[in-house]
């Protein structure tokens, strides 16, 4: 019994956190004149509604493509459009062309969560750092962007284990947190965060008991800010299903609570409209066979949370899909691939249209005439108003985002990010608009492509370059409207580290570039050593044992010889030598590849120095002896374990005193490979 609590409890948390990819909000002050539609279906409200006609005949106008496999959704203000890509960067590129403004990282090793847009400030809300052996720091980041180069400007560290996005309205930044205890097996409590967007700090923090906020971005409008809360206690078994919160916007009160009319339903994401709040009451993960095929609409009381209206509807589960509220009708798509379309009034369905299943990252977002989501098949659909009846179709591949309605364009995200307009105007793009070669060996050549897209119907003309060596681009010119050009990267004839280079577009039709960025890893020197040195070794003995030393198990080659390193990485051979110059050739391969070699020389010299005694004169009345004669070039004298040195040529005259009177001395001459000749010298 406690597994399978356990297991309804991971799963509603999975559930939670999965659900913060689905949106965010809108900055209701800023001037009429300015265009904002934020991550959450439009605004703080999350009403989804662009009051404005949609024309049915649209065209593909540019195409973006970021890192991931999808996108957070999309926030755009003016002519900017904004997103966080599945690989921890916040992206803002131009509405006008597709072009990529700046794109920075957060961070690499936490989870996104979401982020939020004003005119001067970007925050993006971060969670804990997950490894293979579990949560590594159980804590939560926000962090905050420059609206205009996207410098980092602060962040702010909160040490709980769940985070919403953020919402941005004025000078101040709200989330709500979940705090679990150390075993997991509790919510100890959540709360309601409000900063100052300066620099992060706490202006007020709201405290609930027991239920710990996560997942959805949170609802705001008329003053009240809406979040959801999770409770479970594994140890008593007492597992309750989310509640709803109701905060004062200014002071962060709390003004009210409501849970779900059954408790073992779950509620989705609310909406916000004309001072009520709309939102679903679906089957849940806490009644167990208790479940029912159904789901209810509710309309509640924004100021006091007093519910004024429900609708049942049966065989339904809307999941965390938030009502979109146009100005003719609540409109809902659902788990099971329908759309409604209901009355404020919420005693008349107007239409129902099903489809095959929505994408999990989808919501309806409705114009003045069509709505717009995207099919879990890899469609983003138009749908007419008036009966459901699909007005335009395209496909845009999986993971289909929520789509946007922006003036005469419709912005989508699927396996990149697609701009359809109804005034097209033929523009010159590149896909992608940066190539990431990530990390390659020293060495290793690698090859990516990009296109060159020019949407006019009159032939595109012109050349492709880039000014550094180690990146080739083909071909060089441009003679069609798409065309596919490959670049290959040479890491050989690249420098070590970070490399980034621009390949310059020049055609009749305007200009582009694209930025690429590789970084070239320097394997790590192969060691080799050898006991001859480099200046070369003088033996005078026919066999000469190698040691030398390597990585372990790499193969040594001595000439045509091979040997292994053994575990400690040291090897040995014995030769053979001939009289005279021996060359050897040392190469070492290891087993990932890396290569290194020697070139050494071993002359034997095996053969004893001749040595001449010339003449023998004692200095009268001492025991002074001068010896002269000849030896081989290098050798010396040794008399009596003294040494004497020679001429150049080999020619001695030594002057030798004897500490008595003697009638003969030993003389040895000692070549450079140690041979040695001795001859006895009688006086």
């Amino acid at each position: 019994m406690a597994s399978h609590h356990r297991t309804k409890v991971i799963s509603l948390l999975v559930f939670g956190w999965a659900l913060i990819n689905i949106l965010l909000p809108m900055d209701q002050s800023v001037a009429e004149s300015t265009f904002y539609w934020h991550a959450f279906k439009g605004d703080t409200a999350h009403t989804g509604q662009y009051d404005q006609l949609s024309d049915k005949k649209l065209a593909l106008h540019w195409r973006y493509f970021f890192r991931g496999d999808y996108a957070n959704p999309l926030q755009v203000v003016d002519d900017k459009i904004f997103f966080l890509d599945r690989s921890g960067f916040v992206c803002c590129i131009s509405r006008m062309d597709g072009s990529e403004l700046f794109r920075v990282q957060t961070d690499e090793k936490r989870l996104i969560l979401g982020m939020d847009v004003s005119r001067d400030i970007i925050v993006v809300s971060t969670g804990p750092i997950f490894t293979r052996r579990g949560i590594e720091e159980i804590s939560c980041v926000l962090y905050a962007f420059s609206f205009q180069s996207g410098e980092k400007l602060w962040q702010k560290k909160i040490n709980v284990i769940l985070v919403t996005p953020p919402i941005i309205s004025g000078s101040k930044i709200w989330i709500a947190s979940g705090k679990i205890d150390p075993t997991f097996s509790k919510t100890t409590g959540g709360d309601l965060i409000c900063l100052n967007t300066q620099n992060g700090e706490v202006l007020y923090q709201t405290e609930v008991e027991d239920y710990a906020f996560y997942g959805n971005y949170l609802t705001m409008s008329d003053g009240i800010i809406l979040s959801q809360g999770l409770k479970f206690d594994m140890a008593s078994r007492n597992q309750r299903p989310p509640r709803l919160f109701a905060f004062a916007e200014e002071t962060g009160s709390l003004l009210w609570e409501q849970d779900p009319l059954d408790e073992t339903r779950m509620f989705g994401t609310p909406s916000i409209k004309n001072n009520f709040v709309y939102l679903t009451e679906n089957p849940g993960f806490f009644g167990g066979s208790r479940r029912k095929p159904e789901a209810w609409l509710l309309k509640i009381d924004l100021q006091t949370g007093k519910i004024v209206s429900t609708m049942n509807i049966q065989n339904e589960n809307f999941g965390n899909f938030s009502p979109t509220l146009s100005n003719d009708a609540i409109y809902i798509n659902s788990f099971t691939g329908k759309i409604y379309s209901i009355d404020y009034q919420m005693d008349r369905i107007y239409w129902v249209k099903e489809f095959d299943r929505f994408s999990y990252f989808t919501e309806l977002t409705a114009s003045r005439n069509l709505l717009y989501t995207c099919l879990f098949n890899g469609d983003v659909i138009a749908v007419s108003k008036a009966d459901g009846n699909v007005q335009f179709r395209y496909r845009i591949g999986n993971y289909g985002g929520i789509p946007v309605v922006a003036e005469d364009q419709l912005l989508v995200t699927g396996d990149v990010l697609y701009c359809f307009s109804a005034k097209a105007e033929p523009i010159l793009y590149t896909e992608p608009t940066r190539l990431q070669f990530e990390q390659l060996q020293y060495g290793e050549v690698k090859q990516l492509s990009f296109r060159v897209i020019y949407t006019g119907l009159d032939k595109m003309n012109g050349t492709v370059s880039c000014s550094e060596t180690w990146l080739k681009v083909r071909p060089d010119t441009l003679s069609s409207n798409i065309q596919t050009c490959f670049v290959s990267l040479d890491s050989s004839l690249a420098p070590s580290g970070t490399i980034s280079a621009t390949i310059q577009i020049e055609t009749d039709h305007g200009t582009k570039s694209v930025l690429v960025e590789a970084e070239v890893i320097m394997p790590i020197p192969l060691p080799l050593e050898v006991n001859i040195p480099e200046s070369n070794l003088l033996v005078n003995t026919k066999t000469f044992m190698i040691l030398g030393q390597s990585e372990p198990l790499t193969k040594i080659y001595i000439n045509d010889w091979m040997v292994f390193a053994n575990e400690n990485g040291r090897f040995s051979h014995v030769v053979t030598l001939k009289e005279g110059v021996n060359h050897f050739q040392f190469s070492a391969i290891s087993k990932d590849n890396r290569k290194a070699a020697l070139d050494r020389v071993i002359q034997l010299d095996s053969i004893p120095p001749d040595l001449f005694i010339e003449s023998v004169e004692r200095v009268p009345d001492t025991l002074t002896y001068i010896i002269k004669g000849v030896t081989e070039r290098g050798a010396t004298i040794e008399i009596n374990e003294e040494v004497f040195e020679m001429e150049e040529d080999g020619r001695f005259s030594i002057e030798f005193e004897a500490e008595e009177d003697i009638h003969e001395i030993e003389m040895k001459a000692i070549d450079p490979a140690g041979n040695i000749t001795s001859r006895l010298v009688h006086i």
